[in-house]
C-alpha cells in the first residue's frame, strides 16, 4: 500500500475555513482534533509499524493540499439543528433592549439575518450592511449582551479585541470571526479608524501567506455590533447609513437563558426561504433621521441647540447658570475638549443661538428649557393657564381698568 492510500484510509482530514487549522479524526469517529506535531508523529510511527513509509513531508503536503475538504463550523452547526418551531425568538432577544426607537426590533432582526447569511455563503450588499450600536451608561450590560448573541458552540469565533493599525488586520478579523464587537465605539477613534473605513466602504478581504507573492480572496464571515457610553458616537453621514443607534435607559436582561438552537433555526429557515435582509429606501431615510441625534455636533452653537430650547412666550422658567449648562455639555459630549475660557465660549454660543442672558448674583444665567437630544422633534409644552393671572381674576382686572368694569355674573 502506498503512503497516500494508507493515509486516506487511516484518518480523515478537514480544514477549518475560519482559523485555517487542519483537523483530523480516525475513521468512523466524529471527534476531530487539531493535527498537532504529536498527532503527525503518531501517524508516521503507526504507518511504519504496518510497513508503510509515510514521511513527514508527504503528510504535510497532503494536509496543505486541495485534497482536504473545507469545513465551516458555523454552517455545520446550523445544519445540525432541529426544524424551527415557528416562534419568533429573534423578537424576544431584541426586546431585551428597552429603547424608544420603534424600529429597533425590525432592524435587529435584519442584522441577525445578515449575520447568518454570511455564515452560509450568501452575499450582503455593502449598501445594506447594518451595525447595531447600543448607547448607554456603564453597568447596563451592553458588552455582556453582545457576548451572549453567539451560541456557546461558536463563541470562540467572537472577538471584542479591536485595536487595528492596517487594512490587513481588519481583513484578518472579518475572515476569522463570526461576530466582532466594537467596544466603546467612536467614529473618530484612531484605534478604530481603519475598521470604520472598512465598514462604511468595504473592500474584499485578501490573504497573502508569509513570503508569498499572490493574494488569495477570502470570505467575509463576521458581522459587527458596537456599544458605547458616548451619547454621540457618529461624526458623519457615512455612519448614519449603516449604524442602528439605540439608547438604553435600563439594564439589559442577560440572565434569562437564550434558546440558541431555536433562535438560529428560525434565522436559518428565514434566510433559506428568501426573507429579505436588504434595506429599502424608506428604511434608509428613517435610519438617517433616527441616527441624527447621535451625531456629534461640530460647533458649540449646534451643541447647545441640541440640548436646549427657548421657553414658549409667556412661560416662566428658572434661569440656568452657565456652570450647569457646561456640565451638561461635557456629559453629553464626552469627547468635547473645552477651551481655557469655556464659560465665555459657551455663553457666546448661547447668545448666538438666541437665548436670553441675565445676571443673578453676579453669575451669567440663561432662560432655557432642556431638550432630550435623542428625541427627533422637540415639542414645546402647551401653556397652562396661570391661576394667579388676570384671566382668572376678574377683581384684579376690574381694579386695573376701573371698578365700573366689575360686573356680577
Amino acid at each position: 500500500m502506498d503512503a497516500l492510500t494508507y493515509l486516506e484510509s487511516r484518518c480523515q482530514l478537514r480544514r477549518n475555513v475560519l482559523t485555517g487549522e487542519t483537523l483530523y479524526a480516525i475513521p468512523n469517529s466524529d471527534e476531530y482534533l487539531p493535527l498537532s506535531r504529536e498527532a503527525i508523529n503518531t501517524l508516521i510511527l503507526e504507518a511504519g509499524r504496518e510497513g508503510v513509509g509515510l514521511s513527514e513531508g508527504l503528510l504535510k503536503r497532503y494536509a496543505e493540499s486541495t485534497l482536504i475538504a473545507p469545513w465551516n463550523p458555523a454552517e455545520a452547526w446550523l445544519h445540525s439543528l432541529d426544524e424551527w418551531d415557528g416562534t419568533d425568538h429573534v423578537a424576544a432577544l431584541a426586546d431585551r433592549i428597552i429603547t424608544t426607537n420603534p424600529d429597533w426590533p425590525q432592524r435587529f432582526h435584519k442584522w441577525m439575518l445578515q449575520m447568518v447569511a454570511r455564515w452560509i455563503g450568501y452575499e450582503v450588499a455593502q449598501r445594506d450592511v447594518l451595525v447595531p450600536t447600543i448607547v448607554g451608561q456603564y453597568g447596563y450590560g451592553k458588552s455582556s449582551f453582545c457576548n451572549i448573541i453567539l451560541p456557546p458552540d461558536l463563541r470562540r469565533y467572537y472577538t471584542d479585541q479591536v485595536r487595528l493599525r492596517s487594512t490587513s488586520e481588519v481583513h484578518r478579523i472579518v475572515t476569522t470571526n463570526l461576530l466582532t464587537c466594537i467596544d466603546e465605539f467612536y467614529q473618530e477613534n484612531t484605534e478604530q479608524e481603519v475598521l470604520s473605513r472598512y465598514l462604511f466602504s468595504r473592500s474584499t478581504p485578501v490573504f497573502r501567506a508569509s513570503y508569498g507573492v499572490t493574494e488569495e480572496p477570502r470570505t467575509n464571515y463576521s458581522a459587527f455590533i458596537a456599544n458605547t457610553g458616548n451619547l454621540h458616537p457618529m461624526t458623519d453621514a457615512a455612519g448614519a447609513a449603516h449604524l442602528v443607534c439605540v439608547e438604553i435607559q435600563h439594564r439589559i436582561d442577560i440572565a434569562t437563558p437564550v434558546p440558541y438552537e431555536q433562535l438560529y433555526a428560525q434565522l436559518l429557515a428565514e434566510v433559506e426561504n428568501g426573507v429579505d435582509y436588504g434595506l429599502t429606501d424608506e428604511e434608509r431615510e428613517a435610519m438617517a433621521v433616527q441616527n441624527s441625534p447621535f451625531q456629534e455636533a461640530d460647533n458649540l452653537v449646534k451643541m447647545v441647540t441640541m440640548l436646549y430650547a427657548t421657553p414658549p412666550k409667556g412661560k416662566r422658567v428658572k434661569a440656568k447658570d452657565i456652570d450647569t449648562i457646561v456640565d451638561r455639555l461635557m456629559k453629553e459630549y464626552p469627547y468635547w475638549t473645552p477651551g481655557e475660557h469655556v464659560n465665555q465660549d459657551v455663553g457666546f454660543a448661547l447668545q448666538e443661538a438666541g437665548f436670553a442672558r441675565s445676571r443673578i448674583h453676579g453669575r451669567s444665567c440663561y432662560k432655557v428649557i432642556e431638550k432630550d437630544p435623542r428625541k427627533l422633534d422637540f415639542v414645546e409644552e402647551p401653556q397652562t393657564p396661570d391661576k394667579d393671572g388676570l384671566d382668572n381674576n376678574p377683581l384684579a382686572k376690574a381694579l386695573l381698568s376701573g371698578l365700573g368694569n366689575l360686573v356680577k355674573k
